[in-house]
């Protein structure tokens, strides 16, 4: 995985990532929302604490899903 910020690291922003690499076909994905010192992490897998995003959305608090939403067979 690789994060990239197109123009730094705002206040407030909220995306969804491609955790796979750039010419991958795109087999995970995760999402965040950041508001000011606080943002919300969202990983279908679940119970993942997120360390590298952590380190980008440099926020004091992470609100993370604890509970996976897969369905496996």
């Amino acid at each position: 995985m690789h994060i990239t910020s197109m123009g730094g690291i705002y206040r407030n922003e909220s995306s969804i990532v491609n955790l796979d690499n750039a010419k991958g076909s795109g087999t995970h994905w995760m999402a965040y929302m950041k508001r000011r010192n606080r943002a919300v992490y969202f990983n279908n897998f679940g119970n993942l604490q997120p360390l590298k995003e952590s380190r980008y959305l440099d926020v004091l608090q992470i609100e993370y899903n604890a509970l996976s939403t897969l369905r496996l067979k």
